[in-house]
């Protein structure tokens, strides 16, 4: 896209995003950039993030947080909200389940946190998928909650476990192509419990852990 171009969108998604202004601000709301990923469109995102908080309007990104340091702090230097995907502790696997090491999601995720103690901004969410025998292992998940609470604990207002199901599948059918969790079925409340149980045991305090999603009915 030309600079030309650029500048135009921008203009256009500001002028759209304001229309909801006064909505915002009376819920206490804002704008939040996701995705795909927003980080791999920094150089785009920045400066909108910049020109709604000029307007005054809270700003939030939701990321895998995988992004070269650089890119990710342009972006925070305007986000007020990190919403941070963290998905799995052991390197290796998280190589083997999305392709890279998450030795820089931690690298970033301590980024965030330095930001936060020293000026209190962003706020601070994780959010880790729970995708049975992958990432929703007791073993993953009391490792996750070990690291958090020794390094993060300070800053972390939210630790959100989401369950697992399989409504998207639709959606990789109709592009064609196939999907490794196709035939996992959905979490039960006890496969909920059993992850909140398992996050909770390294000393997650139970007040900043929240379980999402849709589960399965009982006795489907």
């Amino acid at each position: 896209m030309h600079l030309a171009q650029a500048l135009e969108a921008l203009e256009a998604l500001v002028a759209e995003a304001l229309k909801d202004a006064e909505y915002y601000r009376a819920s206490g709301g804002g704008v939040t950039v996701s995705g795909g990923e927003p980080l791999s469109q920094h150089a785009f995102v920045r400066p909108f993030l910049q020109r709604l908080r000029a307007h005054g309007v809270r700003t939030a990104i939701d990321t895998c947080g995988w992004a070269p340091a650089p890119a990710f702090a342009a972006v925070l230097a305007h986000s007020d909200l990190v919403l941070l995907d963290f998905k799995l502790m052991d390197p290796v696997m998280h190589e083997r389940y999305t392709g890279q090491s998450n030795a820089r999601i931690l690298e970033n995720l301590a980024a965030v946190a330095a930001a936060a103690r020293v000026t209190g901004a962003p706020r601070l969410w994780i959010r880790t998928p729970l995708i049975p025998g992958v990432t929703a292992t007791a073993a993953n998940l009391r490792a996750m909650g070990a690291l958090l609470q020794a390094r993060f604990g300070d800053v972390v207002e939210r630790w959100e476990l989401c369950a697992f199901n399989g409504v998207c599948a639709a959606k990789y059918r109709k592009l064609g192509l196939s999907w490794t969790f196709a035939d996992l079925p959905s979490m039960s409340r006890d496969d909920m419990e059993a992850a909140r149980t398992a996050a909770l045991s390294a000393g997650w305090d139970r007040a900043k852990l929240l379980v999402s999603g849709w589960v399965a009915k009982e006795g489907i």
